[in-house]
C-alpha cells in the first residue's frame, strides 16, 4: 500500500482538559490496491496504535486517481465522485475516523451551464454541491463519521470560500452525517478576522481542523495568531480533531525536523495554557 501524508505531517488532538499533540494521523490518500487489502493495510497501524482521525481527499476505486467532479458540467462525472466518496466513507467508518474531509471545487472542474437566466452559474454550481451533501450525509452517517466540507481560497476553489460559506451549504443541505473543517491556511486569505470568523460559526458545524501558517508551513513560523483561534475553539467548547496541513520550514531532515519539534511545543504550550 502507498499512503501519503501532506508534508509528511502528524496531527494534534485539541482538547479542553488534556494536552494537546497525541498520535493521530490524517491520510491524504494515495492508494493502489483494492478495499480490502486497504483496509488490512490500515489495520496494521492500528495495531501498532496509530489512530487515524480523518481521510481527506477523493478517489476512484482501483486507480485511486484523484476524483473532484462534484460540480463538474457532466453529470456522470458528478454521480461518479459521489460514488466514490461513499466507498470511502465506508472506510472511514471502519476505522472510527471523524469523517473524510472533501473540499467540493478542487481544481475548479468545467463550471455546469443553467439553462436560460434564471439561474446563475455560481446559483447552480452551490446547488449541486448541496445535493452532493444530501446524498452523501445519510451514507456518512450509516457509517457512524461525516462529510466534513472544505471551504478553500478562492484561488483554488470557486465555492466555498469562507467558514460561514461552508456552514451555511452543510445547514442548506439539512441531513445528518455532515460537518465542516476550518483551514487556517485558507481562513487567512478570505476571512476578516479568524478567531471572530470561528465563534460565528459555532461548534455544532465544526467536525475538524486544518492548521496551517499564512505561508502554508508550520504554526508559529509566519503571521497567524494561534493563540486566538483556539481561544475561540475553547470559546465555543470545540474538543475534536485537528490536523497540521502544511509544509515545514528548513532543506534538510534535521531543519526540518526541528522546525516541526518548535511548532509542536508551541502548540501544546498554547492548547494547555488554560487547562
Amino acid at each position: 500500500i502507498q499512503m501519503r501524508l501532506f508534508s509528511g505531517l502528524h496531527c494534534w488532538k485539541h482538547r479542553n482538559k488534556c494536552s494537546a499533540l497525541e498520535a493521530f494521523v490524517e491520510f491524504h490518500c494515495a492508494f493502489h490496491c483494492c478495499k480490502e487489502c486497504m483496509i488490512f493495510a490500515l489495520a496494521d497501524a492500528f495495531a501498532q496504535h496509530l489512530p487515524v482521525c480523518a481521510l481527506c481527499g477523493n478517489f476512484a476505486p482501483v486507480t485511486w486517481a484523484p476524483s473532484f467532479d462534484f460540480v463538474h458540467r457532466d453529470a456522470a462525472r458528478r454521480e461518479a465522485s459521489i460514488a466514490h466518496a461513499a466507498e470511502l466513507l465506508e472506510l472511514c467508518g471502519a476505522f472510527a475516523m471523524v469523517g473524510q474531509v472533501v473540499p467540493p471545487g478542487l481544481f475548479k472542474p468545467p463550471a455546469p451551464q443553467p439553462e436560460g437566466e434564471a439561474v446563475s452559474p455560481a446559483s447552480l454550481e452551490r446547488e449541486l454541491i448541496v445535493e452532493a451533501c444530501r446524498a452523501l450525509g445519510p451514507v456518512a452517517a450509516s457509517h457512524g463519521t461525516r462529510v466534513i466540507v472544505e471551504p478553500l481560497n478562492r484561488y483554488e476553489q470557486r465555492q466555498p470560500n469562507t467558514v460561514a460559506d461552508a456552514a451555511a451549504i452543510v445547514d442548506d443541505a439539512n441531513a445528518e452525517g455532515l460537518g465542516i473543517v476550518p483551514d487556517t491556511f485558507h481562513m487567512n486569505i478570505e476571512e476578516d478576522d479568524l478567531a471572530a470568523a470561528i465563534q460565528a460559526i459555532g461548534v455544532d458545524s465544526i467536525a475538524h481542523f486544518h492548521l496551517g501558517d499564512n505561508q502554508r508551513r508550520e504554526p508559529g513560523s509566519g503571521a497567524i495568531d494561534f493563540e486566538a483561534c483556539f481561544e475561540a475553539l475553547r470559546a465555543i467548547g470545540y474538543d475534536g480533531h485537528g490536523s497540521l496541513e502544511c509544509g515545514i520550514t528548513g532543506d534538510t531532515t534535521s531543519e526540518k525536523a526541528a522546525s516541526l519539534a518548535a511548532s509542536c511545543a508551541r502548540l501544546d504550550a498554547l492548547l494547555t495554557a488554560h487547562v
